[in-house]
């Protein structure tokens, strides 16, 4: 579906780079962006002096952001076949990217995380409360409404997924999508620590606030290895 809007992406989607200055609280030597998109925490992330690896299974957005930062490496990769990767310290996947996979792949990825995630490294995850949508029955998102688009998005809900349409209006043409989102909760990443050797912890924020059920917009995940600090 990603491909229908790749162009107005950055537009679409606000990207605040303060917000992610938590991550850095330590050093980190290398690091890998799942669902980096067009690129932008990939390149927030390497100007903090690390080793930065961007990618997506879009090729359209993988192809933005070579246009964009050509001195940052970008691979069109599928999240699931990160097998012939290096470890990295540090591994991000934001931008509600996880519920694209299906539960069967969710267990799948993270024993992929479990080789690739360094012994000290840290794996952040940021999604959507999908506790609240669910909860709330949210079947519409706000409109992003610009000088030059129109984007909507819907919720359609089914018994163990979400279908998720999108609509862009420009001046020349009008773009629809859909793809299937699974609704993964606090207790689905909590429950990963029985099934992986990891350490799994849930915030509001990436200032680990602690996580509200029903007020925040996202879940922010921070996995590590069993034992690490």
């Amino acid at each position: 579906m990603y491909h229908l809007f790749a162009r107005y992406y950055d537009q679409i989607f606000d990207f605040n780079p303060q917000i992610f200055e938590p991550l850095f609280k330590r050093q980190y030597r290398n690091a890998c962006d799942i669902g980096c998109g067009t690129g932008r925490l990939t390149k927030v992330i390497h100007d903090h002096n690390i080793n930065s690896l961007g990618i997506d299974l879009d090729r359209d957005m993988i192809e933005i952001a070579l246009r964009k930062y050509p001195n940052i490496e970008f691979k069109v990769l599928n999240m699931l076949n990160i097998s012939d990767l290096q470890s990295f310290d540090l591994i991000t996947c934001f931008g509600n990217t996880i519920p694209h996979i299906t539960p069967l792949e969710f267990n799948q990825f993270f024993k992929s995380i479990q080789e690739k995630l360094a012994d000290e490294g840290v794996f952040w995850i940021q999604l959507l409360n999908y506790n609240r949508i669910i909860e709330d029955k949210i079947t519409e998102l706000q409109p992003i409404i610009k000088s030059d688009f129109k984007f909507y998005r819907n919720y359609v809900f089914r018994d163990h997924y979400i279908e998720f349409h999108t609509h862009l209006e420009t001046e020349d043409e009008s773009k629809r999508g859909v793809t299937n989102l699974y609704p993964y909760q606090m207790h689905d990443f909590i429950k990963l620590q029985d099934t992986h050797h990891l350490q799994v912890s849930c915030y509001g924020s990436l200032d680990e606030k602690p996580f509200d059920l029903n007020k925040d917009y996202y879940l922010y995940v921070k996995v590590q290895k069993k034992g690490s600090s």
